[in-house]
């Protein structure tokens, strides 16, 4: 038998994991329904063919990559920082590189980013603007994606269209996953 203090402390434990088990349905919820978009996307997309696209304006929450910093430590970082976080990050996922050091045939990792949460800080949000984008999808091995990108570009500037930014590659390659090549 319980009396009266011992039962509202029950119940208040009940309470407290109840809003802990819907938090985590919630987060399970948001993790498959990206999934769900990713392998849509993934499985009805063309292949390392350039496609041009009417983006809409996105929000990303990013994580800025020192200069001259090694990829490695990078996403080092940005795990670290997930595993801080109270809430999860949702897809896109991904890294901005910069275009201009790209075609000087050199990768340059600008930021890694997600989609933008309520717990993200106004400096480290980043706007990606709506309008005209050169979109590659490719299928193919995690070391090809750099040779891609320089060969993207050229691609771009053959079409007649012009760089206005930076490049954003997002990662599809942890939910789809085909023999030993990957999607980006």
């Amino acid at each position: 038998n319980m009396d009266g203090q011992e039962f509202l402390d029950f119940l208040m434990l009940r309470h407290q994991q109840v809003k802990l088990d819907i938090k985590n349905l919630t987060d399970r919820k948001h993790m498959l329904e990206d999934m769900i978009s990713t392998v849509k996307e993934a499985s009805s997309a063309t292949y390392d063919k350039i496609s041009i696209e009417q983006c809409q304006r996105e929000e990303y929450e990013i994580l800025k990559c020192e200069d001259d910093s090694d990829p490695d430590e990078n996403f080092k970082a940005y795990m670290e920082r997930e595993a801080s976080l109270k809430e999860k990050s949702r897809a896109p996922y991904g890294v901005i590189y910069d275009a201009k050091k790209i075609k000087e045939g050199c990768i340059k990792e600008l930021a890694h980013f997600n989609k933008i949460r309520k717990e993200t800080l106004k400096e480290n949000v980043h706007i990606k603007e709506a309008g005209t984008y050169a979109v590659f999808i490719h299928h193919g091995t995690y070391e090809s994606h750099n040779q891609v990108m320089t060969d993207f570009l050229n691609q771009v500037e053959k079409l007649g269209m012009t760089i206005k930014s930076d490049l954003y590659m997002s990662d599809m390659m942890r939910l789809v996953k085909i023999d030993d090549t990957f999607i980006f």
